[in-house]
């Protein structure tokens, strides 16, 4: 039983890293609905499944995305100069989300993790107007603000999926927000596990799980998203920019529903 487990987290990493590579998310529109299932399988207590549902998530990202945003950097599609300015609000955001997310019941977790999925899977497959789009990136302090906020969200649901909406709103070329979002995914999720691993530490009793992380998830999941995280910032290369749309739009609303809809 155990070992179909492990081939099952690995499965995910393997579907979550292409979907990570591919859209430059940190793979969590994947990980989050597929750990929750699993997690009611083997019948972690509802009282804090979906705090591990996260942490773990976060967790196992950081494999996925250190390998995307390694191959999108090879490429030349992720721009430091807006990653620079970045860094000290994701530090402020995920030590806000931490906080945040200790005191939220999972239920709730899940249903906002739902809706966040939705709203911006429906962003995403509706067609975007060029003209509404910005010719120039905000100043270098709202980028800070920008991404305390996403990196707030992003640690209190497990999910780091709206730093590419928000950068080709800003008017970044696709693929090039594709490949700087991965980057700050990759320093969203470190920063995020650090943090949730600290706040977690004695709130979970349940066997092989160190503060909000459940390690053999964790270690699977990994597997599967270093290996195809990078097959999927390839692929990126080679789509066109619509299809990407699509299928980003299309996978957040299937998870999204999946989230509300689902079995606690």
């Amino acid at each position: 039983m155990f070992v179909l487990e492990v081939v099952a987290f690995i499965c995910v990493g393997l579907v979550a890293g292409f979907i990570s590579g591919l859209m430059g998310i940190s793979g969590g529109v994947v990980i989050v609905p597929c750990l929750t299932l699993a997690f009611y399988l083997i019948h972690i207590p509802v009282e804090f499944r979906m705090h591990v549902v996260i942490g773990t998530a976060l967790a196992t990202m950081v494999f996925g995305t250190f390998a995307s945003s390694h191959t999108h950097r090879k490429h030349g599609r992720v721009l430091f100069p807006i990653v620079k300015p970045m860094i000290v609000g994701i530090i402020v955001g995920t030590v806000t989300g931490s906080g945040i997310a200790k005191f939220l019941p999972g239920q709730v977790l899940r249903i906002l993790f739902g809706m966040t999925e939705l709203a911006v899977g429906i962003r995403f497959i509706l067609p975007v107007k060029e003209a509404t789009r910005h010719t120039s990136l905000p100043s270098k302090g709202m980028l800070m603000l920008i991404a305390t906020g996403v990196a707030t969200i992003s640690t209190v649901l497990g999910i780091g999926l709206l730093y590419v909406p928000i950068l080709i709103y800003s008017g970044v070329p696709t693929k090039k927000a594709i490949g700087t979002a991965s980057m700050l995914g990759f320093i969203t999720v470190v920063s995020a596990t650090c943090f949730l691993f600290v706040t977690g530490r004695g709130t979970v009793s349940y066997p092989l799980t160190s503060g909000w992380i459940y390690v053999p998830a964790f270690l699977a999941v990994g597997i599967g998203l270093v290996c195809m995280a990078p097959v999927g910032a390839k692929v990126t290369t080679h789509l066109p920019t619509a299809v990407l749309h699509r299928v980003f739009g299309s996978v957040l609303l299937i998870a999204g529903l999946i989230l509300i809809f689902g079995r606690s």
